[in-house]
């Protein structure tokens, strides 16, 4: 089946991201539990930051205040863990491969002008057609939002036609839930599977993904 599309998550699968999400998501957790949006009895283990929030803004207590202190939370750990981060092996002759063949498309739960500095920085921005950042989604990663929101831009390429490339299982989920096939990239398969994402394929370098791509794995 020819594909049209790739969307890639950027942390950790186009950039080696230096981002310390335990920090981060210990710093979302305190911060929820301190006004009552989460309670000591939530499996810790089992969430992301964005899925942990994702709890908060489906709750009574959701507020603008809330959203831009998550914001703030969020905002710091990524500046700081962007800076200095570099690609991962590969993925430049990969982006030499795809360019003009397929549509390339960032989709990322940072904030918009993080993600866009990363990719400017590595210069390979020019390679991407979009990139569709928190800003743009209702709720983040593992909710669908993001991918629906790229199979609207592109109405004329049906999900089918699309690959998704992450490392974690809420790029799966994400992909999944709308339909669009995903492709695990140096993932934990065992958490893939325990949150329900069956990946559709894996890769342990970024070349091999040319290999879903012309139908030849």
């Amino acid at each position: 089946m020819a594909i049209g599309g790739i969307i890639f998550d950027m942390d950790n699968t186009i950039l080696r991201s230096n981002i310390d999400f335990a920090a981060m998501k210990q710093e979302v957790f305190d911060y929820l539990l301190r006004i009552g949006a989460v309670n000591l009895e939530i499996p810790l283990h089992e969430h992301t930051s964005s899925s942990m929030i994702a709890l908060a803004q489906r709750s009574e207590l959701w507020t603008e205040r809330m959203k831009q202190e998550l914001e703030a939370i969020l905002t710091k750990h990524e500046v700081a863990g962007m800076m200095g981060a570099e690609l991962e092996p590969g993925v430049i002759a990969l982006l030499d491969q795809l360019a003009g063949k397929q549509k390339l498309v960032i989709l990322t739960n940072n904030a918009y002008p993080a993600a866009k500095l990363a990719l400017e920085t590595n210069r390979i921005d020019t390679y991407f057609d979009r990139i569709v950042a928190r800003e743009q989604m209702a709720f983040m990663k593992p909710a669908p939002d993001g991918v629906l929101a790229i199979l609207e831009l592109y109405p004329h390429i049906g999900p089918q036609h699309w690959l998704s490339v992450g490392d974690s299982w809420i790029d799966g989920k994400a992909a999944q839930d709308a339909r669009v096939a995903f492709i695990a990239y140096r993932g934990d398969v065992g958490r893939m599977h325990s949150q329900g994402v069956i990946p559709a394929g894996h890769i342990a370098v970024m070349g091999e993904l040319l290999s879903f791509i012309d139908g030849s794995a």
